[in-house]
């Protein structure tokens, strides 16, 4: 069976899926067009100074979304346990190698470094970092098992529709979790996260989507509870 290969480089993008500000734009520009007739609150009027307060509702849910996928990525892609280890033995291997050849550095070569170098002292210093590389071997093996990639965008799409819905129910919206492929029939909830998700790299079905509303419910109790009518005044 082959053994893992080291997978570091120094590049984070994998983490973080680049997305610059003007697409950025380009994609709430899109999503102000499909997600307005999804708009709670379908006496809004149109400011204008402020503008359409829909499009003021996509943007700060897109901002949310992105933020959700983000801090998501980040904290939950990451090497695996094996792929740690295998960094960890290749740099421990090569310092003391390092360090035995600066120590067995002959004089005429040590004079071609020049009199600035301090040959010796990196030794030591290498030395110094040797115990703290070889003990991370059994921080690395305490370590959880790393998530697969599919396993953080779905941890990922529960945490967009935590933050998405609960602007969605500001707003005046009601939260439920339907998507019957047999009668068309699929709740606002779900469409809206769809049409974002697949906009925002999380391109799932209309199905999952509806598990994923139903977790978020169960995550987020707050998105559960129905806002009370105001009392009315009088006898």
């Amino acid at each position: 069976m082959p053994s893992a290969k080291a997978a570091f480089d120094g590049d984070d993008d994998w983490k973080n899926p680049n997305l610059s500000a003007e697409k950025l734009d380009r994609i709430i520009a899109r999503l102000s067009e499909e997600l307005r007739p999804f708009f709670p609150n379908k006496s809004a009027v149109e400011s204008e100074i402020y503008g359409n307060p829909a499009d003021a509702w996509v943007a700060s849910s897109v901002s949310e979304a992105r933020s959700a996928i983000v801090s998501t990525f980040g904290l939950g892609l990451r090497l695996t346990n094996q792929q740690l280890l295998v960094e960890q033995k290749e740099i421990f291997t090569l310092l003391k190698k390092v360090a035995h050849a600066l120590e067995s550095v002959s004089p005429d070569v040590d004079r071609l470094f020049g009199v600035k170098a301090d040959v010796l002292g990196t030794r030591d210093k290498i030395m110094e970092l040797l115990p703290h590389v070889e003990a991370s071997q059994t921080r690395i093996k305490a370590l959880p098992k790393a998530l697969k990639r599919n396993e953080v965008e779905r941890a990922a799409a529960v945490e967009v529709a935590v933050r998405v819905l609960r602007i969605f129910k500001d707003r005046g919206g009601r939260i439920s979790a339907t998507a019957d492929a047999d009668t068309d029939q699929v709740s606002d909830a779900v469409k809206i996260l769809k049409i974002m998700g697949d906009e925002l790299g999380l391109c799932f079905s209309m199905a999952t989507w509806k598990k994923t509303v139903i977790s978020a419910m169960e995550q987020a109790k707050d998105l559960k509870k129905v806002r009370k009518a105001p009392k009315k005044s009088g006898a």
